[in-house]
């Protein structure tokens, strides 16, 4: 089991966000994340670009990239520098983007998902294309390009390993990472979630000929941890709060949840590695805190010793 933590940088200066960034390296995480949000936020791949000549171990990312926000040839081209400029240490996640109200404010066309979907698909044909080939050319619904001169292209051969990031696992986007994806990312309430998921993902491995053990298989989700069961419900009466919720409303809605001692949560990851998760990110918004890391590489540890 791999972990990770995508830093929320909405809401952090930028020296919060380094601050959270180098502890995750130090407490021994394999990959810390940054998303691709533009609301009151800091931009993701100038963050991300900032970040990686400052932790030389740790592999990195945005969790995930919105195809729409980039021209897919211009995102190929930033991807290959910044795995150069890492030395090869870019995780590239992508994804169809699902934030309506920041495209109307931004002026981007939000069209349905099925259309979105359509041109992520045709977005990483052409990023694939200039990450492998020399002088691609390629002429689609959506996107093109003519004999591009790609040069230098990622130091990861073929290329980094790409991400293909879904809230829900549906038929459509499932099938765009049975082609494309290196790593499918869902987003599950609960184990038995995450099942039914899969079974999708592997119906559409079946249909376009992939094999679904070619793909890992990651999952992420929010998290709340401490050492006593008092600091526990103290915390989740507080997140509650926050929602709007009462304490009981709240706790109804955890089933599954990575919530508790590092013992508890540790019993969690497994019930998810039981069902198959080769990979687990937590979000780490900045109500949380550096404790609350340190206390989770305590569950790390218990899957490394094993």
């Amino acid at each position: 089991m791999k972990f990770g933590v995508q830093i929320c940088q909405g809401g952090m200066t930028y020296s919060q966000f380094k601050d959270a960034w180098l502890e995750c390296e130090k407490l021994g995480f394999d990959s810390v994340w940054a998303y691709d949000h533009h609301d009151d936020c800091l931009e993701g791949w100038s963050l991300i670009s900032a970040m990686a000549p400052l932790s030389p171990v740790i592999r990195f990312g945005l969790l995930v990239t919105c195809n729409s926000y980039r021209h897919p040839p211009l995102l190929a081209k930033m991807a290959a520098t910044l795995d150069i400029i890492s030395n090869g240490r870019l995780e590239f996640g992508i994804g169809a983007g699902d934030a309506p109200k920041e495209y109307e404010g931004y002026g981007w066309p939000y069209p349905k998902d099925s259309t979105r979907i359509e041109q992520l698909e045709e977005a990483l044909y052409i990023i694939k294309k200039m990450w492998t080939e020399e002088r691609p050319a390629y002429k689609g619904k959506y996107y093109s390009i003519q004999e591009v001169k790609s040069e230098p292209r990622p130091l990861q051969k073929p290329h980094p390993p790409i991400w293909i990031g879904s809230l829900t696992g549906k038929r459509l986007i499932s099938r765009v990472a049975a082609i494309y994806a290196n790593v499918y990312n869902t987003f599950p309430k609960t184990p038995s979630e995450f099942t039914k998921q899969m079974e999708t993902f592997k119906e559409s491995c079946r249909l376009v000929g992939r094999r679904y053990e070619d793909v890992k298989k990651t999952i992420t989700s929010g998290f709340t941890i401490a050492r006593t069961k008092w600091e526990i419900d103290n915390k989740l009466t507080e997140e509650a709060r926050r929602r709007g919720l009462s304490s009981d409303e709240y706790e109804k809605g955890l089933e599954g949840s990575l919530y508790g001692t590092p013992t508890m949560c540790a019993e969690v990851v497994k019930q998810y590695a039981d069902a198959g998760v080769q990979g687990l990110i937590l979000i780490f918004p900045p109500t949380k805190t550096m404790e609350d890391l340190r206390l989770f590489s305590e569950v790390i540890q218990q899957f490394r010793d094993k």
